[in-house]
């Protein structure tokens, strides 16, 4: 499945650079969505909260 084919609830990886709140021991993340600027920027959540990522820091959870 490729990136822009996402679907709200499919679980990615984080594998960008750390952010405030990231545990590397729990890269895993819930897809929320695309962010209407198009297909660069997405919405998940990560232990209870909403973060916009670049689409370009994850990957799809096998």
């Amino acid at each position: 499945m490729s990136k822009q084919h996402m679907s709200k609830g499919d679980m990615l990886r984080y594998i960008g650079n750390h952010f405030d709140g990231f545990r590397e021991e729990e890269p895993y993340m819930t897809f929320l969505g695309y962010d209407s600027s198009g297909w660069l920027d997405i919405w998940v959540t990560y232990q209870g909260e909403v973060k916009m990522l670049s689409v370009h820091d994850i990957e799809l959870a096998a």
